[in-house]
């Protein structure tokens, strides 16, 4: 909140008991990281109709994309990840995504370079993920075979750049 109001960025933060309530016994039946995900979105769902907005940007990026897809090929069998403009409740809201593209690592060293705040997740289940094992197991794949790293990112930004082509 200090880095918004010193930068005259406009805000609304709100502290939440959702991770907390994602790893009690209400959620019985879900992971933490999808309970706590699902209560965050339907909140910031909630958020944008309050104050009519049109478009949500999410910070997702080239690294999650090739972890969700991977996620999905492996645990649900669908070929499937993320979209850079997902319309939602008919047309009515815009979930996107503009740093889709970018590999965290130069998201990363641009916040430094603009000196933006970054902060750790600091929820227990972080590093005790699926999300987390797909991750370990993709770069201990990619560090046996040089240059699939960029193979998979361009792969999916390929696919990514024909999903938005077919749905403009």
């Amino acid at each position: 909140t200090e880095w918004c109001r010193d930068n005259g960025v406009a805000s609304h933060i709100e502290l939440t008991d959702y991770g907390p309530r994602a790893h009690s016994p209400e959620n019985k039946k879900k992971s933490a990281c999808f309970y706590c995900s699902r209560l965050r979105r339907k909140r910031l769902f909630e958020l944008c109709d309050q104050y009519n907005l049109t478009h949500l940007a999410l910070g997702h990026t080239a690294d999650d994309l090739v972890t969700t897809f991977h996620m999905n090929m492996l645990q649900s069998g669908r070929v499937q990840g993320l979209s850079a403009n997902e319309p939602f409740f008919q047309g009515k809201l815009n979930v996107i995504r503009p740093t889709l593209m970018l590999e965290k690592i130069y998201i990363k060293a641009a916040a430094r370079q603009w000196e933006l705040p970054i902060w750790d997740n600091k929820c227990p289940s972080n590093d005790n993920t699926k999300r987390s094992e797909i991750n370990n197991w993709l770069e201990e794949e990619w560090r046996k075979l040089p240059g699939a790293r960029n193979n998979t990112f361009n792969a999916l930004r390929r696919w990514q750049l024909d999903l938005n082509t077919k749905t403009s």
